[in-house]
């Protein structure tokens, strides 16, 4: 079982929120001072090493200045637009064929 930091949806959020903190002109150690945490940990986030969560992403963006929704919905745009349907191959129906 791959991990979730290593998923399609960590590799459209991450980059995501890098862009909108460089957006705002804020380094990752600037951020972490907003954050009241660590460099370390901060890094840790952009480097996709950390789980972010829903209470987390919104602080994120909070202290970047940034709307948590409309970020959201960004995400969420560029995540359908990275996904591929899935072949027919890959159907997990039992129907066999004569």
């Amino acid at each position: 079982m791959s991990s979730i930091i290593h998923s399609d949806e960590y590799a459209v959020l991450i980059p995501l929120l890098a862009e909108k903190r460089e957006q705002a002109g804020l380094s990752q150690r600037a951020l972490a001072r907003r954050l009241c945490r660590s460099q370390t940990h901060v890094q840790k986030l952009f480097s996709g090493q950390g789980r972010i969560e829903l209470v987390e992403f919104c602080r994120v963006l909070k202290q970047i200045g940034a709307d948590p929704s409309e970020v959201l919905e960004e995400f969420l745009t560029r995540l359908k637009a990275r996904q591929q349907p899935k072949p027919a191959c890959e159907d997990q129906s039992l129907e066999i064929d004569p």
